[in-house]
């Protein structure tokens, strides 16, 4: 891309457009008196999980900025969200503050920052409805996994994608939003390919330290990659056209077409979700949150931030039982490539029916802790149901593994992660992770309400599903599964 320099004018305006335009009207959210959550909590062991007291939060909420320090254990409380400020209309920072005219000079007075967005607004829904306060921490991108390791804030929400890495540093919450990878370009680039940026001479730029540079790594090996520390640099690049293309994702380039109309999307070349990512730490809280978004989107509230935000119609519905779990599936079976090249390096096989049996072990145990944590006497599902379901869940992730060397990893870097650069461990990594998984599969089957006969079932894989290489057989052995999941 090369013309004119008026990107960085532009960049400005479209952000002091979305600075100064009012705010909709708050969404009104209803009371919630969460009757299916005992202040119980999860704390899973190798052999399974138990439940330990924890008293609820009684304050009323609000809201502060600043420093979250290093402890890894949030306040009795506090709810401390870390947001990025870069990622409209997921998260936005906006500067405000009074001015005064003093001997003919206009003197600022202070001024502070505060955040506006998608996912804003959910931690504020979610903190009033808990009696919580609010504590917003910032972060940059490429620093959002070690904050998060270190403790700086509870939960990481400002557009995050899901995929494996994450995956291994943490709990995501059921998903809130789908998207997926594309390229911005001008037409004076001279193709309408994706493939065809995949050159030496393309220049693209990519939000530095996120998961689209990871994709657009793996994707375009051969170009020049440009990464940029956040994205209003990207879209400035866009802009300029100093670059042939720029790498954003379906819900951010409609908003930066805004800035210029010319500019193509192609794509999208990834299937993604955005979720909110949680520290390891704090498995009593997001437990409660997946429960709190299941109601929230019962109940209608995330259709209305999601219209406010996104527009009308908006965004499809996603933290609904059947698609979380379909999710869930999705992180579990994302994992399979770095958990084969793990065991490959260490001389391990794939084959390893002792620890199979203690995964199904500790499934169930998180099955009756899941339903204790949601007040039921027992699970929805049986035990041979629920059994059945990990079977076949265990089953499919073992074809992945066995494919893995032929397929080098291509279910993986569709997430924007290549399997083969970090070193992670099996048991401090990718196990733990494995459970964290399964706590949240279980948080959804104990209550689960669906009757889904074996056709309909494969058609909600289908459609759903984003995992690729599965066959016809591995499709219909997890529909069949997932058929299975009658209520008692």
């Amino acid at each position: 891309m090369c013309g004119p320099a008026t990107g960085t004018a532009l960049a400005a305006a479209i952000a002091g457009l979305l600075v100064s335009a009012p705010l909709l009207p708050d969404v009104v959210h209803a009371q919630f008196a969460p009757a299916d959550y005992t202040g119980a909590s999860f704390s899973a062991v190798a052999g399974g999980s138990t439940l330990s007291s924890e008293p609820e939060a009684t304050h009323s909420s609000s809201e502060t900025g600043g420093d979250a320090g290093l402890s890894g254990h949030a306040e009795q409380g506090l709810l401390r969200v870390g947001t990025s400020g870069d990622y409209p209309p997921f998260s936005q920072a906006v500067v405000i503050g009074a001015h005064s005219a003093a001997g003919g000079r206009i003197e600022p007075l202070q001024l502070a920052t505060t955040y506006k967005g998608f996912d804003l607004d959910v931690a504020r829904a979610y903190a009033k409805d808990r009696g919580l306060a609010l504590k917003i921490v910032a972060f940059s991108w490429p620093e959002l996994s070690q904050d998060l390791q270190q403790g700086k804030f509870d939960v990481a929400m400002s557009g995050v994608t899901v995929n494996p890495q994450r995956s291994t540093l943490g709990i995501f919450s059921f998903p809130v939003l789908e998207s997926g990878a594309v390229l911005l370009t001008h037409p004076a680039s001279g193709t309408g390919s994706i493939s065809a940026f995949n050159s030496a001479n393309r220049r693209i730029a990519v939000n530095a330290g996120g998961h689209l540079e990871a994709l657009a790594a793996l994707t375009f090996p051969r170009a020049q990659l440009i990464t940029f520390p956040d994205n209003q640099a990207v879209l400035t690049a866009a802009l300029d056209r100093s670059v042939d293309a720029v790498v954003s994702d379906s819900i951010e380039a409609s908003l930066w077409r805004r800035a210029d109309p010319q500019l193509l999307v192609l794509g999208p070349f990834s299937k993604d979700r955005k979720a909110y990512l949680f520290a390891k730490e704090q498995r009593s809280r997001a437990a409660d949150f997946n429960l709190w978004l299941l109601d929230r989107e019962r109940d209608g509230t995330l259709t209305q931030l999601r219209r406010k935000w996104f527009g009308t119609p908006p965004a499809m519905p996603t933290a609904t039982s059947l698609k979380a779990l379909i999710a869930c599936i999705d992180e579990r079976l994302a994992l399979m490539p770095l958990l084969a090249a793990v065991k490959q390096k260490a001389g391990l096989a794939i084959e390893a029916p002792q620890r199979e049996q203690a995964v199904l072990n500790s499934a169930l145990a998180s099955l009756k802790a899941a339903a204790k944590l949601r007040g039921l006497t027992h699970p929805s599902v049986s035990d041979k149901a629920a059994e059945a379901f990990f079977r076949a869940m265990i089953s499919n992730a073992k074809s992945i593994q066995q494919r893995r060397g032929k397929q080098r990893g291509r279910n993986t870097a569709q997430r924007g992660i290549e399997p083969f650069a970090p070193q992670w461990d099996l048991d401090r990594d990718l196990r733990p992770a494995l459970i964290r998984i399964g706590e949240k599969i279980a948080l959804l089957l104990a209550a689960w309400n669906l009757d889904l006969d074996r056709e309909q079932a494969l058609r909600a894989l289908a459609f759903h599903l984003t995992t690729e290489g599965l066959d016809e057989s591995e499709m219909r052995l997890l529909a069949g599964a997932l058929a299975g999941l009658r209520p008692r």
